[in-house]
């Protein structure tokens, strides 16, 4: 999976490569710029708006935007067009040329566009096809074999999971676990069910257990993965996991090494707390 941005918004230009991506940097820096223009793209191939047009939308593509999209298809954004196959669309269009999962992650909500996973040949239970969107993560995400397949998230799961009259483990109300608790099952559902996984805020409502959970997830999925992140404690960990780590501030590097003045600062605060 490949990304090039030229003059997109505030971003000069950018560059991201590799199948599980998290992006680090300061507010305002372009990291969900990014994630939602592979979410417009994406969104496109399925036929479904998949971005929040209060982050990205047409009045930030200018005359010299260039946008390039590569993984299983190439997609370009130029002259304020979307283009796919030498054809030239308007950049709100539904195309319609391709079938996978798509999951956008967000601190507060979760949707889930395209192929809807399917659980044991049925659809996961209280999901309908299409477009599904859920504030607060409340929903019943899995079903036993899907979550029985990540260990971690059989350790959030069946926990707290209601044990049927037969005998057998079912659906706990997601309502009884902790909001992190619930959105580390929605990201490691994400995960561990594969597709295209957009997250963004990574961290929020996830103690260290539950990051370790995420990221160790995140680096064996066969699902491909961008993150943002506002935490070097994050970050730090996202690298160790094999994770390719990029810089977000108006331009995008690749880290290589860890001095970087925001990353500096966070460290030494943390270091004099202690």
């Amino acid at each position: 999976m490949k990304l090039k941005v030229q003059n997109l918004k505030h971003i000069t230009e950018a560059v991201l490569e590799g199948d599980r991506i998290i992006l680090y940097g300061p507010n305002g820096g372009g990291k969900s710029t990014l994630i939602h223009t592979v979410a417009l793209i994406l969104g496109a191939a399925l036929g479904v708006k998949a971005h929040d047009e209060n982050i990205i939308n047409q009045g930030d593509f200018h005359d010299d935007t260039y946008v390039r999209f590569e993984d299983f298809d190439v997609f370009e954004i130029r002259q304020r067009k979307l283009w796919w196959r030498g054809r030239a669309y308007p950049l709100t269009e539904p195309l319609k040329v391709a079938d996978f999962s798509l999951w956008h992650i967000t601190e507060s909500y979760f949707a889930i566009y395209g192929r809807v996973p399917q659980c044991l040949g049925d659809p996961i239970e209280g999901v309908p096809s299409g477009v599904i969107g859920y504030s607060y993560f409340d929903i019943r995400v899995l079903c036993p074999a899907a979550a029985e397949a990540s260990e971690d998230l059989f350790k959030i799961y069946y926990n707290v999971a209601e044990i049927g009259l037969d005998g057998a483990t079912t659906w706990t109300t997601l309502s009884r676990l902790s909001y992190g608790q619930r959105r580390a099952i929605v990201i490691l559902a994400a995960l561990e069910l594969g597709g295209y996984v957009l997250i963004e805020n990574l961290e929020s409502g996830l103690h260290l257990d539950l990051l370790v959970y995420v990221l160790n997830a995140a680096s064996v999925s066969k699902g491909k993965v961008i993150a943002e992140t506002h935490s070097g404690l994050a970050l730090k960990l996202a690298v160790k996991y094999g994770i390719q780590p990029y810089y977000v501030e108006r331009s995008v590097e690749k880290i290589t090494n860890f001095d970087i003045k925001l990353f500096k600062r966070e460290a030494e605060v943390f270091s004099s707390l202690i």
